[in-house]
């Protein structure tokens, strides 16, 4: 019992330190795609992602979940990865269609 709860601690406390410090290296990076502005679409069956270096595409079934925060979209391609988008960036009709989406294909999210 001792065991499992000190690797649950362990675990809940590295994992997102560990995932905030490989970002926050990774954005430094000067070849870093990261500092690039990236469009997102959200199609009824694609989640789509262009920047000046990267296009990227994924089926909604691949979608783990969906978070939304007062700022930010988490779209999880899995359970440790999220898309962060700004939600500044996204016009409310497009969160109203991001919701639909979510609902229509089952994913797990917490819009209100």
């Amino acid at each position: 019992m001792n065991f499992f709860l000190i690797f649950l601690v362990v675990y809940s406390v590295l994992i997102p330190i560990s995932a905030y410090s490989r970002a926050k290296r990774m954005y430094q990076l000067p070849s870093s795609g990261a500092k690039e502005k990236a469009q997102y679409e959200f199609q009824e069956n694609l989640l789509v992602c262009r920047s000046e270096s990267t296009f990227y595409q994924t089926s909604w079934k691949r979608v783990f979940k969906v978070t939304v925060t007062k700022n930010w979209v988490f779209i999880w391609i899995n359970p440790v990865h999220p898309v962060p988008i700004p939600k500044s960036a996204i016009w409310e009709g497009e969160l109203l269609r991001l919701r639909e989406i979510l609902d229509a294909n089952k994913i797990k999210h917490n819009f209100q």
